[in-house]
This record gives C-alpha cells, structure tokens and sequence, in this order.
C-alpha cells in the first residue's frame, strides 16, 4: 500500500476510525488521526503501553492488507 493512502485516511475531514489490518491479519486500531504517524517509510501506530506512555508499532507499507472502518462503538 502506498503511504499516501494511508495519509488521506489520517486526514479526512471529519476523521473515519479506522484499522490497519497486516498480510499476516495483525490488527491495529487507529481511533483518533493522533494515533498515527505515515512517513514515507512506514507507518507508527501508536498504542497504551504498560507505563501509561504510548508506544510506537512501526508497519511497512508492504505489509498493509487492508485498511478497515471500525465500527462506532469500537473507536
């Protein structure tokens, strides 16, 4: 998937949740445009970590499958 694609999804007006869902079917929710990051090299979804600080999970591009509308109730 191209990193553009993942861009217009961060910042359609008003902002769709969405998921990134991997070839391998890893799941990533993104609720809010600040919860990723699209650079030109991959994509950071940001995730609660155990220290109550978010943490980075970097996703090539390459391994995108899909991305997904998450239903309302679960953004």
């Amino acid at each position: 998937m191209h990193y553009t694609i993942v861009l217009d999804h961060l910042k359609e007006s008003p902002f769709v949740p969405f998921e990134v869902v991997t070839n391998a079917g890893t799941r990533h929710k993104v609720p809010h445009p600040e919860f990723a990051t699209a650079t030109t090299g991959a994509l950071y979804v940001f995730k609660p970590g155990k220290d109550g600080l978010m943490d980075p999970v970097k996703v090539s591009y390459d391994n995108i499958s899909e991305l997904a509308p998450l239903p309302e109730d679960a953004a």
